[in-house]
């Protein structure tokens, strides 16, 4: 009974610890709210460039549909922020909402999204293999995310174009803050200890796009990455980058890299190396083996000699029993 009275206060301890607090929206109705705020974002990205004013209509809007302020949803955020898995959770469900879209308005109307049907393989492929979403909190450890990508060879060529996507989403406690700002950036890393780099800022809504060229005249050790947030740690903001890919595009007009073989090129055999040379026995057949006995070719026995070789041993003992079988 006494462990079972510790468990049950453990138990009380963990539900008092993940309870809400009073005006947090609840899990479910955030993903819808999320759902109609990501769609309407996108509206809003590809609309002409207007004031704030003027695009914050469309997101009043979404929150007077579900009947919330913006100040609540904002909260609600960043309290989703300190719960890690409930916002994971929250986000893969949305990914998979918006891909399923995305498949449905690709076989209506095709798409132009250079990311579709690419791969890790061919002249343009999306290399981007973790997950395609990051949140990023201005607190230490929390406010980076950092990707390293080695070469194999294959994988980065010469004269690459490399392409970083995303789509970024800020959320403020100051809705006016624009303190706040994500700077990402990537650089190739050669073999021979150089490195080319790009980056840039932003602190709004927008889609990002970062190109960088691989150089000509070496090849590519590694590629490494970031994004990186910044901002007032006196307010409560986060950023939330979403449907990230890496594009690499080969030169078509360069040869393929040569296929690596396990065989040893015959130049590569030094000369003065010895060489065992290999010899085969010969068959004969019958009638060769008769010709051959009869020209003599036979097999030559040395006599063994009559007079033994003197040494210190041999002689020695014999003389010595030839002298005790005359005494006798």
């Amino acid at each position: 009974m006494k462990h079972l009275s510790y468990i049950f206060i453990l138990c009380l301890l963990l539900v008092a610890c993940n309870k809400r607090p009073a005006g947090v929206i609840p899990p479910d109705e955030m993903e819808e709210i999320l759902f109609d705020y990501h769609l309407t974002q996108g509206v809003i990205d590809i609309q002409p460039p207007e004031d704030f004013t003027h695009n914050q209509r469309y997101l009043d809007a979404v929150f007077a549909n579900h009947g919330i302020t913006e100040a609540q949803f904002d909260s609600s955020m960043i309290y989703y922020t300190r719960e890690a898995l409930q916002l994971k959770e929250i986000y893969q469900n949305l990914n998979r909402r918006f891909t399923e879209i995305e498949d449905a308005l690709k076989l209506e109307a095709g798409t132009g999204d250079i990311t579709a049907g690419l791969t890790a393989s061919g002249d343009t492929a999306n290399i981007w293999t973790t997950g395609t979403t990051v949140i990023l909190r201005p607190s230490p450890l929390k406010n980076r995310y950092i990707f390293n990508i080695r070469n194999d060879s294959t994988l980065f060529l010469r004269r690459d174009r490399l392409k970083l996507l995303a789509n970024s989403i800020f959320f403020r406690e100051i809705a006016e803050d624009r303190n706040s700002i994500v700077e990402l950036g990537m650089t190739i890393e050669y073999k021979n200890g150089k490195t080319t780099g790009v980056n840039r800022t932003l602190n709004s809504n927008s889609p990002i796009e970062l190109f960088l060229e691989v150089g000509s005249d070496d090849d590519v050790e590694a590629l490494h990455g970031y994004f990186y947030f910044t901002g007032t740690t006196t307010t409560r903001n986060i950023a939330i980058l979403t449907n990230i890919a890496l594009v690499r595009m080969h030169d078509k007009t360069l040869p393929p890299p040569p296929v690596p073989t396990d065989t040893i090129p015959a130049d590569s055999v030094k000369q003065d190396s010895v060489v065992e040379k290999v010899t085969t026995r010969q068959h004969l057949t019958p009638e060769q083996l008769l010709q051959r006995s009869r020209t003599k070719e036979r097999i030559k026995i040395k006599a063994v000699p009559d007079v033994r070789t003197k040494n210190s041993y041999g002689p020695t003992r014999r003389k010595s029993q030839n002298k005790t079988n005359s005494s006798k």
